[in-house]
Formats: C-alpha cells, sequence, structure tokens
C-alpha cells in the first residue's frame, strides 16, 4: 500500500514524499480519505477510521447525504480520537470509473478545499485500499501531478506585497 504525504511548507511551496505505513497514527491536521459512489458501508480504511470514530463517519454521512459522487466532500472532525485533527472525505464516483485522471483531479480538489483553512500538515492516503488494479508508482505520480497543478498560481504580473 502506497500513499503520498503532504508537508505545506510555504503558501507556495510544497515537499511531497511517497512513503508506507499506518497513516491512521500519524499526527497531521488534515487527512484525506477517499471512497466510492454507492457504498452501503465503510470498507478498508475507511472502515478502520469509522471503527476507531466508533460509527461516527458513518452517522455523519447519512445526516449529510454524502453518496461518494465524483468532487463532492465531507468534512469530520475526530475530536481527538485519532492523531488527526480533521478528515476530508472525498468522493471518487463509481468504482468501474476510476481512472488515474479522477486520482489527478480528487488530489487536486483535495488541495484546493484544505487551503481554504489552516493546515499545515496533510496526510494523503485514500488509494491505498481502492487501487487493486493500478500500479504504486502512476497513482503517486497522478496524485503528485493532481497536487502541484492544484498548487500552481501564475504570478509573473503580479506586484509583491508590501
Amino acid at each position: 500500500m502506497i500513499f503520498v504525504h503532504v508537508f505545506l511548507i510555504l503558501q507556495n511551496m510544497m515537499e511531497i514524499e511517497a512513503i508506507k505505513g499506518l497513516y491512521i497514527e500519524t499526527s497531521t491536521d488534515v487527512l484525506v480519505l477517499a471512497v466510492f459512489q454507492g457504498e452501503k458501508a465503510y470498507k478498508g480504511f475507511a472502515k478502520e477510521i469509522d471503527e476507531k470514530l466508533k460509527g461516527r463517519l458513518s452517522q455523519i454521512k447519512k445526516e449529510q447525504r454524502f453518496v461518494g459522487k465524483q468532487g463532492e466532500i465531507m468534512w469530520v472532525r475526530t475530536e481527538g480520537s485519532l492523531a488527526v485533527k480533521r478528515l476530508l472525505i472525498v468522493g471518487l464516483g463509481r468504482e468501474e470509473n476510476l481512472n488515474l485522471e479522477v486520482i489527478r483531479q480528487a488530489t487536486a480538489n483535495a488541495l484546493q478545499i484544505i487551503k481554504s483553512i489552516i493546515a499545515n500538515r496533510i496526510v494523503i492516503g485514500f488509494f491505498g485500499d481502492v487501487l487493486k488494479d493500478f500500479v504504486a508508482k502512476d497513482v503517486a505520480q497522478a496524485m503528485t501531478e493532481g497536487l502541484r497543478l492544484s498548487d500552481y498560481s501564475f504570478g509573473r504580473y503580479k506586484k509583491e506585497k508590501k
């Protein structure tokens, strides 16, 4: 299983590191987790997190009518139940439609949403248990491209702040 560990160092600079491990135990501001559309119950790491949160993830999913459509998001505060402060659940759409472009877009969308809050450290580890038919290197590249493209800002003609 591979996941991408993301450190936002400055507003315009990111250090991206792909590592293997248990991201559920990583101390971070935001953990991004992806789910497929139409799943009745969480699977894999999402199920493990829901169990650690004593079913709160499933409860919030029901209350917010979150179905996992591509681009759909849901914020969840962990209230100290995990080393993670907040969870950002990202919908991937239907499992049969998953490809590297969907992964790239989901990663980019997640970063755009996270930029609206104060977060110094982000772990994006939502593709490990859903990518049975993909090569880890290709997934890591798609995720990195999504992060880089999402963080890009053309500033040639912008005046410097004083």
